[in-house]
């Protein structure tokens, strides 16, 4: 019996996951200037995948943590591909509405991104890690020092290409 469950919620979790997806690539092809609905798509799709697997009250903290996660996920991703995709004509949210104007997007995405890791630390704070010392060691060292220590190398080379010599 818990098998079957199992099974049945991998493949809802499967379907949502191709709905989510294909918003997304829709969303993407009609090429909108806004960075809130794939923002939204990508963090829905983590807080899926982080849930699926957990019965019970955790299922929503654990939502919530991968929610936070694709969101910043996603905020990171276009701003490192900002430069690449302007050049390349790809959709970025980034290039369609901020243009030429870096650093105001890098004080926007910056905001953003502190915001999403706020968020991020507070639902981590509630897990309840008993007696996994190693574990909660290991989380809370990505959450508060790796992944802000990339969100300022990915900030510190798109500003720094601003102030360059060459045009975007």
């Amino acid at each position: 019996a818990a098998t079957a469950r199992r099974r049945a919620a991998l493949r809802a979790l499967e379907a949502r996951l191709e709905e989510l997806v294909y918003e997304l690539y829709t969303f993407e092809l009609e090429g909108e200037p806004s960075v809130d609905v794939p923002t939204e798509l990508t963090g829905a799709m983590l807080g899926e995948v982080f849930s699926a697997s957990y019965e019970g009250e955790g299922s929503g903290l654990l939502y919530r943590i991968g929610y936070h996660l694709g969101r910043f996920i996603y905020l990171l991703d276009a701003l490192d591909d900002y430069r690449d995709d302007r050049k390349k004509k790809n959709y970025n949210p980034f290039a369609a509405f901020y243009g030429e104007d870096v650093m105001t997007l890098c004080d926007d995405v910056e905001d953003s991104l502190r915001l999403e890791l706020a968020a991020l630390g507070e639902a981590v704070e509630e897990l309840p890690f008993a007696n996994e010392e190693a574990l909660e060691g290991i989380i809370k060292n990505i959450l508060y020092l790796g992944m802000p220590a990339r969100m300022s190398e990915v900030l510190g080379r798109v500003r720094k290409g601003a102030q360059g010599d060459r045009p975007i």
